[in-house]
């Protein structure tokens, strides 16, 4: 069910992106989109699609995904041209990390402060709920996505809102995209009232999933608890065979097909031992994590491997 109130998130929205942008954008929303021919340059023009956003190639695909998500006309149109400013507002946020005076924090608050893609999660936030009874989070490729789902859990990109934006092409540079994905996915971890199951084939400190979805994980835990409820986290070692299957890591290093820990710590020691000890070198579908794990245990000192 669309969220109450158009009216007022359009007049919100004329707050944030100007009333000859907004008028521009209602008033051609009845004279179709044009085709766009040319290169993949096409998607890239931030600056005319914020001042001209029907014309984006991905408009009329936009439209169909969000009235089948049960979207109405206004909140479609709103989101629609907050997302074309938020991809602008992020390309001068990218120019200006140029700037060799800036720390890594810097970098990254300059990188996550875009107003306009905050604005979307707070215009459509509560379609991140999940109908399932668990949330999936996981880390290590888009196929890990799949399985998580394919278990019976809900990930950001299955939800009713993440699948609108994942099947959407917004712009070839993705550094332009990712952090509306770090704004969704906080967004969506807050949204959790159940068991979380964590799938991982690598372990990446500096991932999405550890930076931010599971610290959030742990201050909803701590909300839950005061209220009396609980919010657990699952976690699931994960390697992909030579044949391309994935399966799950048990404490004795087997193969399995659901293999839980209830500790990250837990999880992560069995992760890395069977890439230490069982990983095969002919088996390319596992290489680039074997590989990071080799790097990231050499980098703390660990010699010999």
């Amino acid at each position: 069910m669309a969220p109450s109130g158009a009216a007022g998130r359009m007049l919100a929205l004329q707050r944030a992106a100007g009333n000859a942008a907004v008028s521009r954008a209602v008033a051609q929303r009845t004279q179709g989109s044009p085709d766009i021919q040319g290169s993949q340059d096409a998607w890239g023009d931030a600056a005319r699609y914020a001042e001209r956003p029907v014309e984006h190639p991905e408009w009329p695909l936009f439209q169909i995904l969000m009235n089948r998500a049960g979207f109405d006309r206004d909140t479609l149109e709103a989101v629609w041209q907050l997302l074309m400013g938020g991809i602008r507002q992020q390309e001068a946020v990218e120019h200006s990390l140029g700037d060799a005076g800036l720390s890594r924090s810097q970098r990254r608050e300059r990188r996550s402060g875009n107003d306009w893609y905050r604005q979307v999660v707070d215009l459509v936030g509560d379609h991140l709920r999940i109908d399932t009874p668990t949330m999936g989070l996981w880390s290590g490729g888009v196929d890990v996505n799949d399985y998580a789902s394919a278990k019976g859990h809900t990930t950001l990109e299955h939800s009713n809102l993440g699948r609108v934006v994942n099947s959407l092409r917004l712009h070839p540079n993705f550094s332009l995209i990712g952090p509306l994905w770090n704004l969704l996915s906080v967004a969506f971890v807050q949204r959790a009232t159940g068991p979380v199951h964590v799938f991982l084939r690598a372990h990446d400190p500096d991932s999405v999933l550890q930076d931010q979805e599971i610290p959030q994980l742990r201050r909803m835990q701590e909300l839950h608890e005061s209220a009396g409820r609980q919010i657990s986290l699952v976690w699931h070692p994960l390697y992909t065979t030579a044949a391309g299957t994935i399966r799950e890591v048990s404490p004795d290093l087997r193969l399995v097909d659901d293999a839980p820990y209830l500790q990250r710590d837990l999880c992560v020691a069995a992760l890395y031992s069977y890439l230490l000890r069982r990983h095969d070198p002919g088996n390319p579908h596992s290489a680039r994590a074997h590989d990071e794990m080799r790097a990231r245990l050499t980098a703390n000192g660990h010699t010999g491997l």
